[in-house]
């Protein structure tokens, strides 16, 4: 194969891979549940936020892409907390609880940062890598994923219409 035709297939390869789409039909699959301890020790559970959009981050405090995408998920979560959205940010960390909590406290993360230690949650969701983020409807059901680095214009395109359509019936989180 010649190095043209390498590079391109190369090409065609990463963009396939970078987000995945689900359909935003009736066949989109149902999100897996889990509950998992905060920063803090409480227990936060996805089917608490029934209702809200929520926007699932799985990230790890080593992994320099997700450095990069948090400050605009905090950016994304300050302009539309009040809209019935909600993001949890999914701390991949083997280790210390304090390395996630150190790093949530210098990018001033403003949502809920929960500490799945031993990846059962990533598993479930089929994490290949980080960051991976999947968006959530207010039914619970998987809209998007998005494989690599997401920006806020992705997002805003994602999420937007799940927003307009949930924002009559929001319940309390």
């Amino acid at each position: 194969m010649s190095g043209t035709r390498r590079r391109s297939l190369t090409a065609v390869i990463a963009v396939l891979t970078v987000a995945g789409p689900c359909p935003a039909s009736a066949a989109a699959r149902t999100a897996a549940p889990f509950a998992l301890p905060d920063l803090t020790g409480r227990n936060v559970s996805l089917s608490s936020l029934h209702g809200h959009v929520v926007i699932v981050n799985f990230w790890a405090t080593w992994c320099v892409p997700c450095m990069f995408e948090i400050p605009g998920l905090a950016s994304f979560w300050r302009r539309h907390h009040d809209r019935c959205l909600e993001v949890l940010g999914i701390a991949e960390e083997f280790d210390d609880e304090n390395v996630v909590a150190r790093t949530a406290s210098r990018l001033q993360t403003p949502y809920p940062v929960l500490l799945d230690d031993d990846g059962a949650v990533a598993t479930r969701y089929r994490v290949p890598g980080y960051p991976y983020t999947a968006v959530i409807d207010g039914l619970g059901k998987l809209r998007r994923v998005f494989k690599g680095v997401v920006t806020e214009k992705e997002l805003e395109a994602a999420v937007s219409p799940l927003l307009s359509r949930s924002a009559h019936a929001c319940p309390a989180a």
